[in-house]
């Protein structure tokens, strides 16, 4: 094998697991993503996971054999691999989890359009809208989307049970699952006062909103 194949084969499992977690979060986050790529990140992390172990394992294993030419040769390659896999899911990991709070954080400006007409609305009527479809066409000229092909709707909540659980009149929420069973939603308070801990999750403060980690 030449040179230039050996490092292209030590840079695959490196590219390939540090890569493909901030794909499948393209392919959730990107305006052009897809419902059905939500369920995809479950089987990422076992894949990353497992991979992680398994490579893990092998690199502890290898480390007598490291001692000796004759099996030094006879390995080869492998533990280069084993360690290229490791570094890569861990960047996995990071970069994932880093390109999902930029991305909503960007949706937390976008959203500011929308939140100054509900305040407007409550400001001139007294009371939250009831949707908001109320607020087209006196405040809104449509009402907008996310931006977020997998996420594309913001509710509006304003029962009186939202009052007396959170202290806000109305908050604003996008559901975003992140697995075939999870419950995150993305979620702002009007009075800027989030809890640690709500929605059957931990909240993570993002801009002017929250992320609930279910």
């Amino acid at each position: 094998m030449t040179r230039r194949a050996r490092i292209a084969l030590y840079l695959v499992p490196l590219a390939v697991f540090a890569l493909l977690p901030v794909l499948v979060q393209g392919a959730i986050l990107a305006p052009f993503g897809w419902p059905v790529a939500s369920v995809l990140p479950d089987y990422v992390f076992l894949l990353s996971a497992s991979a992680f172990v398994a490579a893990l394992s092998y690199s502890i294993l290898s480390l007598p054999l490291l001692a000796f030419a004759r099996t030094r040769k006879l390995i080869g390659a492998l533990p280069v691999i084993a360690v290229m896999t490791l570094i890569g899911t861990v960047l996995g990991f990071v970069s994932e989890n880093a390109y999902r709070t930029y991305a909503f954080r960007r949706l937390s400006v976008r959203s500011k359009p929308l939140i100054a007409a509900v305040q407007q609305f409550v400001a001139e009527r007294g009371v939250p809208p009831p949707d908001l479809s109320s607020l087209v066409p006196g405040y809104l000229a449509a009402v907008p989307r996310t931006g977020m092909g997998a996420y594309p709707e913001y509710r509006l909540v304003s029962d009186e049970g939202v009052q007396k659980d959170t202290g806000n009149r109305w908050i604003l929420m996008v559901d975003t699952p992140s697995g075939a069973i999870n419950w995150d939603v993305f979620v702002y308070y009007p009075n800027q006062r989030y809890p640690e801990t709500g929605f059957d999750g931990v909240l993570e403060r993002i801009g002017d909103w929250a992320y609930v980690h279910e």
